[in-house]
């Protein structure tokens, strides 16, 4: 009898503790990133992000914008933002849905694309994530 009452006097305790946990800033702020994560991921499958990776693209020379290293086939470059799509998101979302961040303007600004090749995208991606954890 003592095991299951001392069982269910756990379970109490662990929910309680949960319940706190959930009205903590940091917690909300986890839950925050998570939601824009799973935008993230919708906005890298849509029709528009695609339209303006391939303007990006067109737009530019056909050689890395950090070291010129010259392209010959497409898939050698890879297509990024100068700022982090989270970072942008953070700065200009006040609702946390998809619909609204499709229409944040600075995230479809054509002047934020960068072409670079594997090696110095590699390294752009190492500072970025350094810089804005």
């Amino acid at each position: 009898m003592e095991g299951v009452e001392r069982k269910k006097k756990d379970e109490r305790n662990r929910k309680d503790r949960l319940r706190r946990l959930k009205k903590t800033v940091g917690y909300q702020q986890k839950v925050r990133k998570e939601e824009i994560k799973k935008i993230i991921k919708k906005i890298r499958v849509s029709e528009k992000y695609v339209t303006w990776r391939s303007i990006v693209y067109h737009n530019h020379p056909k050689s890395c914008e950090k070291c010129g290293t010259e392209f010959y086939f497409r898939s050698e470059s890879r297509i990024c933002f100068k700022k982090p799509i989270a970072v942008i998101l953070e700065n200009n979302l006040k609702e946390l849905n998809f619909e609204s961040a499709m229409e944040v303007k600075e995230l479809w600004d054509l002047e934020l694309g960068l072409v670079l090749c594997e090696p110095c995208f590699c390294k752009f991606r190492e500072q970025n994530r350094r810089k804005y954890k």
